[in-house]
């Protein structure tokens, strides 16, 4: 049976970019079958918190506002090269979050990373989709435009979650023409006796970062950058959501000000 991809496009800011990681994250599947979905959120769900009221007025310009951005996001969609792909398309309005759990299981879902200034119900589909345990989530920036997968960074440490995470991804990791493992660490690391996925020793590369000082989170997003990457496959969550935003985490600081696609695992 092949496999099936989500492609969840909720920003037409980034349609294109996360259609294009699609593609490229499709290489590591053959045969797979491409799923886009568009989700027009409810705009009483919309407001800020300091607005009390939902005016007519308003909710009509949020409505046309929607419309448009369902037009060019489903335009991006119509012009994707990408015609060896099977594809189907859907529309639907309602809760993102609860229409994406409910489409069913995926080999992966991609979506546009949220803009920090995006609709709540974005955040709130994206914290979703990483709360689901074991599910390999794609998460591209809205100015991305370099692909997905050719070579590839992995965040490493010596734990369970890690490795778990790394086994989720390993169609990608061995599809991928390099691999960059990085260890965020003042000590030596504790490196896998194995390469992840079951990669030739000659197409992975292990680097240590001492953060000196610097958050983990952007040592590690420094050094894919330095390693020219395409993508960061990393775990997700190892604490709830609300520690992180209270204590601060990787995960946290890398949606935050992640420049490259973010495969992420819980």
């Amino acid at each position: 049976m092949s496999a099936r991809v989500l492609a969840l496009l909720l920003d037409p800011a980034g349609a294109a970019g996360c259609l294009d990681a699609v593609a490229g994250a499709c290489r590591a599947l053959p045969g797979a079958r491409v799923s886009g979905l568009h989700v027009r959120a409810d705009p009483a769900g919309a407001i800020m918190p300091t607005e009390e009221v939902l005016t007519a007025e308003r909710q009509a310009a949020m409505a046309a506002e929607a419309a448009r951005g369902a037009a060019a996001i489903r335009s991006a969609w119509e012009s994707w090269p990408h015609p060896e792909l099977r594809a189907d398309w859907r529309e639907e309005a309602g809760d993102p979050a609860s229409l994406a759990r409910a489409a069913g299981a995926f080999a992966l879902v991609a979506m546009t990373l949220p803009r920090h200034d995006g609709l709540p119900a974005h955040r709130a589909a994206l914290d979703a989709l990483l709360f689901t345990e074991g599910q390999p989530v794609l998460v591209v920036p809205a100015g991305w435009t370099g692909g997905f997968g050719r070579h590839l960074a992995a965040g490493w440490r010596d734990t369970a979650g890690t490795r778990r995470a790394l086994a989720s991804a390993r169609p990608w990791l061995e599809a991928a023409e390099r691999v960059t493992l990085l260890a965020v660490t003042a000590d030596d690391p504790a490196w896998p006796g194995d390469a992840p996925g079951s990669l030739e020793a000659g197409r992975v590369e292990r680097r240590k970062i001492d953060p000196a000082g610097r958050e983990e989170g952007d040592s590690l997003l420094a050094a894919v950058a330095q390693a020219g990457a395409d993508g960061l496959v990393m775990g997700a969550y190892r604490r709830s959501r609300v520690m992180e935003w209270i204590l601060g985490g990787v995960t946290r600081h890398c949606l935050q000000a992640a420049a490259c696609p973010l495969l992420m695992v819980h």
